[in-house]
């Protein structure tokens, strides 16, 4: 999101969140969907393609006075996108596989801290296996991270990973003896 705030600006971006609320949700799940195919090590995949809402387009012609494709080519302040992105028809946008692996780089080096430090912890030491589940569990970055980053470690990513934290959660409202041991001595709520 943030890099789309940089290609589309920020103006343009909070105008679309507020007037297209529809079409934002429908961008945060193509976003979500891509997400999770990428692959550090694929060679063969160079670019990816993903659908964006003509509205946001739109916005960004209304507010610029003039298409974004037009400034991708001749604006200076896109100089270094130009090589990395490229937009097809109204509503696509094809960015350099390197540039999206880049948007994943960070939250991927703090999970594997993160991960670090938990293995460090006295009452996991000699772990085996780790159990990913959440929405960027399904993402084959995460999934070669872990296997990278923690090679002793047998990483099971189930069925449905995004789903299995809402599924614990209902079959534990419906029944809390299903769950017998909980690790964590804190729980905390939305606003917490």
């Amino acid at each position: 999101m943030n890099f789309l705030c940089e290609l589309f600006g920020s103006d343009v971006m909070r105008t679309f969140k507020e007037k297209y609320s529809t079409d934002l949700f429908e961008l945060y799940g193509e976003l979500e969907t891509r997400k999770k195919g990428i692959k550090f090590d694929n060679e063969d995949v160079k670019t990816i393609l993903f659908k964006i809402s003509t509205a946001l387009f739109v916005e960004y012609e209304q507010k610029s006075g003039s298409k974004l494709q037009d400034d991708l080519k001749t604006n200076p302040k896109f100089e270094k996108l130009r090589k990395k992105i490229s937009l097809y028809q109204h509503d696509k946008v094809r960015i350099d596989i390197n540039l999206m692996q880049s948007f994943f780089k960070k939250p991927l080096e703090e999970l594997a801290k993160h991960i670090w430090d938990i293995m460090g912890e006295l009452s996991v030491q000699g772990t085996k296996t780790a159990l990913v589940v959440g929405g960027f569990a399904e993402s084959n970055m995460v999934q070669e991270t872990l296997k990278a980053e923690f090679p002793n470690l047998k990483v099971i990513v189930p069925f449905d990973a995004g789903l299995a934290v809402l599924k614990g959660a209902v079959l534990f409202g419906h029944s809390p003896m299903v769950i017998t041991t909980r690790i964590c001595p804190n729980t905390y709520g939305m606003a917490v």
